[in-house]
């Protein structure tokens, strides 16, 4: 029954990855980025399905446990690309720099190739040096050792990357902030939640491998690790194909590229991108004018989808001196300054306590409930009802 159990659940992932791919092949037809989403099934191909291949095709099994090194080597870069794609405040492009990152997986499809070729019946056990040149035999050891050492690799190569794409994620987060006043659908909350169960699921399957190399332990039952490799490629398949980069349609406008930094430095502080600004105390009054009468005579606080694009064209300002001016000298980012001015209007209407919270909370631009009630605690320390409550009895005491 359990080896029923996992063969089911290896079939159905990788016929979900494989429907994926599919998918992704036609997106790229016009966008081929969305080859880094299909690299990243394919490699979960290659992690989880040996149940299936020992069932379908056991005369392969060898060849196909040969390539899973390659593919894990390629699962980290490909992860960090997918998430400079989705991150990145310009349009991300593949520069011919990235392709040194995998150099380690074309290493190991080498030596995969070299050994295959050398010994294509697996065999090597029953070769001995009477039976081969000692050259070949050296050369044999020599790319046994480096694939070795390539399987060491993946322990540091792996927590190097998660270290960067966790720093790239956090700096994604407060760039947000800088540049909406409503995140929904752009703070890749679900990816957090993939990469945690990605992280459990990598580490169990190489610490399963290295025991079974070394003393045959079992680190982690089978089942489970065919049931979570599954719901990797599940969620994946259902939030990433539909996930567009959160700075999509608000990339940085041509007037702004000299400003911008480098490729790549777009994790450097937010003080350090200013530092190239030649905006003045003076000029940086003037534009902190004209942001407050955007809302408070204009009300440009309601529109729900208000960027910092759309500010900048409202007003005629810079992005990045707009971005500025918050930050410097009006000490608040974007997002926390357009939401108080929703809290602001707001509260009027809490104490008349005529309508909704949510009727209330799409009136002045938020898009949620629950956006309108954190941002809400934010500002007063209390959530509406609670606001409501203290006022009243406030009002009463007096």
């Amino acid at each position: 029954m359990t080896e029923t159990t996992i063969l089911a659940l290896a079939v159905a992932t990788l016929a979900q990855a494989l429907f994926c791919v599919s998918v992704l092949m036609v997106k790229a037809l016009n966008s081929p980025k969305h080859l880094l989403l299909a690299g990243i099934f394919i490699t979960i191909c290659f992690a989880s399905g040996g149940p299936a291949i020992e069932t379908f095709a056991p005369e392969r099994l060898q060849q196909f446990y040969y390539f899973t090194l390659p593919a894990y080597l390629l699962m980290p870069p490909l992860l960090w690309f997918y998430t400079g794609w989705l991150t990145a405040e310009r349009p991300w492009q593949m520069k011919r720099r990235h392709w040194r990152q995998f150099a380690p997986a074309l290493l190991a499809f080498a030596i995969i190739v070299a050994e295959i070729l050398l010994f294509p019946d697996g065999k090597l056990s029953q070769v001995t040096i009477e039976d081969a040149p000692v050259g070949i035999m050296l050369f044999y050891a020599l790319l046994g050792m480096v694939h070795f050492l390539l399987f060491l690799s993946l322990i540091p190569q792996s927590a190097l990357y998660l270290f960067l794409i966790a720093k790239r994620l956090t700096k994604y987060r407060s760039r947000l902030k800088n540049h909406f006043a409503s995140n929904e659908g752009r703070g890749l909350e679900w990816f957090v939640w993939f990469l945690a169960v990605f992280v459990l699921v990598w580490i169990a399957a190489l610490l399963t491998i290295l025991a079974q190399n070394v003393g045959g332990a079992k680190i982690m039952p089978r089942e489970v690790g065919a049931a979570l490799f599954l719901l990797l490629v599940w969620s994946l398949g259902l939030l990433g194909l539909s996930q567009r980069p959160g700075f999509e349609g608000e990339y940085l406008d041509e007037a702004d590229e000299e400003l911008a930094e480098p490729d790549g430095s777009e994790d450097a502080p937010e003080s350090e991108k200013y530092q190239r600004s030649a905006l003045t105390d003076e000029r940086a009054d003037r534009i902190a004018a004209r942001i407050r009468m955007a809302m408070e005579r204009d009300q440009l606080y309601l529109d729900p989808t208000l960027s910092l694009n759309k500010l900048s064209k409202h007003i005629a300002v810079s992005p990045n001196h707009i971005s500025q001016t918050l930050n410097e000298t009006m000490g608040e980012c974007f997002f926390d300054y357009v939401n108080g001015w929703r809290v602001r209007s707001a509260e009027p209407q809490i104490l008349a306590n005529e309508k909704t919270v949510l009727e209330i909370a799409l009136e002045v631009g938020f898009n949620a409930r629950s956006s309108f009630y954190k941002a809400f605690k934010r500002e007063t320390g209390k959530t509406p009802g609670e606001y409501r409550k203290a006022e009243r009895l406030e009002a009463l005491s007096t």
